[in-house]
């Protein structure tokens, strides 16, 4: 569950302020690269299960399977750390890498999520199904909020674009951290 806060935290923050930063809040600009992704995450939530299954046939089966999905996830939240660093270190040379970048992130987000929730399901008893949707939907909705105005007040305040840079970094380090030992 503080896994999906931390999800929630990072894709609201990436959503919700990448106008502003790139763009000084033009959202017809911005929007091509929330599309992409938009695009990516599609594309990682479908895929996200073939992918978490074959590497569990290829590890054998009497491995984990809850493992190897988590395994998966871990890896793919690192595509969440590209937007971030090739957007900042790239902002003005190559839009085009920020449309890669955007598909990655995108892909790599939406991938975790769907396979921390596919987890919480795996994890529990069929008659503890609902209450483990409920919870894990709890806390990455309040990770969503805290992307909304408590960041705002960070990134108003004495830390600048330092606090989303920060909020993206070490939100995806605390989704690895929070993975790994499950």
């Amino acid at each position: 569950a503080l896994a999906n806060f931390f999800i929630f935290c990072v894709r609201a923050a990436l959503m919700n302020w990448l106008a502003f930063y790139l763009f000084a809040g033009s959202t017809r600009a911005a929007a091509p690269y929330l599309s992409a992704f938009e695009f990516g995450g599609l594309l990682g939530s479908v895929f996200s299960g073939s992918i978490s299954d074959f590497w569990w046939q290829r590890r054998g089966k009497e491995s984990s399977l809850v493992g190897c999905r988590i395994q998966v996830a871990v890896v793919a939240v690192t595509c969440i750390l590209l937007p971030a660093a090739l957007v900042l270190a790239f902002l003005s040379q190559a839009p085009r890498l920020h449309f890669a970048a955007m598909f990655a992130g995108g892909f790599g987000l939406y991938t975790a999520q769907a396979l921390s929730a596919l987890c919480g399901l795996e994890s529990v008893s069929a008659r503890a199904a609902g209450v483990s949707q409920g919870l894990l939907g709890w806390a990455a909705y309040t990770g969503a909020a805290t992307a909304g105005l408590p960041l705002s007040w960070l990134i108003q305040g004495p830390f600048g674009w330092n606090a989303w840079r920060a909020t993206m970094a070490l939100g995806s380090a605390a989704i690895s951290a929070l993975l790994l030992p499950l």
